[in-house]
């Protein structure tokens, strides 16, 4: 699931960007940094990794409703 949410948001990001660089300056426009991009992906999945394994370990600990 990470991999497709890193792909779509990237591809909707950088469609946005050249768009929004086209109708202010004239040119398309899409600046990054590599750096920070895998540090963003890397975030991303941790955080979704560890929701995940936390909830894979509240189920099997009992039910997932209180009484």
């Amino acid at each position: 699931m990470t991999c497709v949410g890193t792909v779509l948001g990237t591809g909707i990001a950088a469609a946005s960007l050249t768009m929004l660089g086209k109708a202010a300056t004239g040119e398309p426009w899409f600046a990054y940094s590599l750096p920070q991009y895998a540090g963003l992906v890397l975030v991303c999945a941790v955080s979704g990794l560890a929701g995940g394994l936390a909830a894979t370990r509240r189920a099997r600990r009992g039910t997932l409703l209180p009484d």
